[in-house]
């Protein structure tokens, strides 16, 4: 039997560090899974919650900042060459807030990727004008993304699969606040979905932004698959 374990937020972390540099306080913001710094953790002024809500901010900030790059993030792989260069090229300081603080902000590619996913679907899925998702990987270029990638690659596909068995129950979920008791209650409406959805005998341990975030990537590319099958509106 296949089980799925989702967990609240404790393979994401988030690490403050305090320092002090010309009368600055500078705050590093690391978002990183399977961090273990229980003791940062806990530093003063952040919650985990803090720390996942602003990279949401951050994420719709850089859509805005640089909306045609963003997109093109969703066109790549996971884990692949270009996404890495994509996701260089969009990272901006203009992003970081923080009241007078300077924050950076650490982050794994594919939460970032999920947070654009999320906003971009947000904004051109009632048009109609998603960007082509990636498709038809040989077994060559899987072969070529990292290690990372290729765990994204599957994580997509059991995503996929709870958007087709789930449509509503995704979409409303992806209305709710990140980090939020609604979020909290929507994805436990897609509980009996889960495990469907992994191969016989698998497990799977997934945090709540993973999840999320995946989720967000299977429905923009359900929805574009919606908009271009054979009978779609136009």
């Amino acid at each position: 039997m296949a089980k799925v374990k989702v967990d609240g937020i404790g393979i994401l972390r988030a690490v403050t560090l305090l320092q002090r540099s010309g009368g600055m306080r500078r705050i590093l913001l690391a978002l990183a899974l399977f961090a273990s710094a229980p003791a940062l953790a806990s530093a003063p002024g952040f919650s985990t919650n803090d720390s996942i809500r602003r990279m949401y901010t951050y994420g719709w900030c850089v859509v805005q900042a640089d909306p045609s790059q963003s997109r093109r993030i969703l066109t790549v792989p996971p884990g692949s060459a270009e996404e890495r260069a994509l996701l260089k090229k969009i990272s901006t300081d203009r992003c970081l807030s923080g009241q007078g603080q300077v924050f950076y902000i650490d982050y794994e590619p594919q939460m970032l990727r999920g947070v654009i996913a999320e906003v971009v679907l947000d904004a051109d899925g009632p048009k109609g004008t998603l960007a082509t998702p990636f498709t038809g990987l040989t077994a060559a270029t899987i072969a070529s993304l990292d290690e990372k990638g290729r765990s994204a690659l599957r994580a997509l596909d059991f995503a996929g699969c709870i958007v087709a068995a789930a449509p509503d129950a995704v979409t409303e979920m992806l209305k709710t606040r990140p980090a939020s008791s609604k979020e909290a209650r929507a994805i436990q409406q897609l509980g009996p979905h889960l495990s469907p959805c992994l191969p016989q005998g698998a497990q799977m341990t997934i945090a709540k932004p993973q999840l999320r975030g995946f989720l967000a990537e299977a429905a923009y590319r359900a929805a574009y698959a919606a908009v271009r099958a054979p009978g779609a509106a136009k």
